[in-house]
């Protein structure tokens, strides 16, 4: 089995969204503590991180979207 490197992208604030490309990266990001995790999968949630005004911690709460949707989101 092949297996790439994560992939990230940052906000203004510096605070990574890591792109989630197939559903081993999706299996493995849903193991993480709940209380932790923040899968994006709305617009509305992709913008509010993309300008960096998500009430969040830099060190607790780790983002995610399926590449679909930031795909969607970008274009």
């Amino acid at each position: 089995m092949i297996s790439y490197p994560r992939l990230y992208v940052k906000n203004k604030e510096d605070i990574l969204l890591q792109i989630i490309r197939n559903e081993r990266e999706y299996k493995t990001f849903l193991k993480i503590d709940e209380f932790r995790r923040c899968l994006i999968d709305d617009i509305t949630n992709y913008h509010i991180w993309k300008k960096g005004e998500a009430p969040y911690n830099q060190e607790n709460i780790l983002f995610g979207i399926k590449v679909n949707y930031y795909e969607a989101f970008t274009s």
